[in-house]
């Protein structure tokens, strides 16, 4: 696997659901931290990707955080970062987007349905997409496993 490493916190691997006290689990209702999540509901049992969560949306959306060298003083980026250190903005991530619980992923708001971005950035590193979540595609929304056999690839 190109990219995809186990959970940092867990060490659930890549595809395999973090453990119960993981700091990194997500709920899969909200896309809050699992272990902040104070709503009375199945959080569900995220699994790992073999990212840190959000990475993927931030790519898309082109949303990085950039230290100045001038000023020592954090930015934001839209588009392709400017240094050789950029950081995922996920602060912005977290203001800036909802979280579609059926296809367990952050979407800008107002923003259409459409996964292929996010579908085939995790696809390209090796990485797992969540088995319960629907994705959506050329307009079909499709489960996990169902799209990846239309695309070729195991789950």
């Amino acid at each position: 696997m190109d990219g995809a490493r186990s959970c940092g916190d867990c060490g659930a691997k890549p595809g395999e659901p973090h453990s119960d006290g993981c700091d990194v689990a997500r709920c899969l209702v909200t896309g809050i931290q699992r272990l902040q999540c104070s709503a009375r509901h199945d959080c569900g049992s995220q699994a790992w990707p073999g990212e840190w969560p959000g990475v993927a949306e931030c790519e898309e959306f082109g949303w990085w955080a950039e230290e100045s060298e001038a000023t020592k003083a954090w930015f934001r980026e839209n588009g392709w970062p400017v240094s050789d250190e950029p950081h995922h903005d996920l602060n912005r991530l977290h203001t800036g987007t909802d979280w579609d619980p059926v296809a367990c992923r952050r979407r800008r708001f107002r923003d259409p349905a459409d996964d292929t971005f996010y579908v085939h950035w995790h696809l390209e590193r090796g990485l797992f997409l969540e088995p319960s979540a629907w994705y959506t595609l050329d307009g079909a929304r499709l489960p996990a496993a169902e799209l990846l056999a239309r695309i070729g690839r195991a789950s």
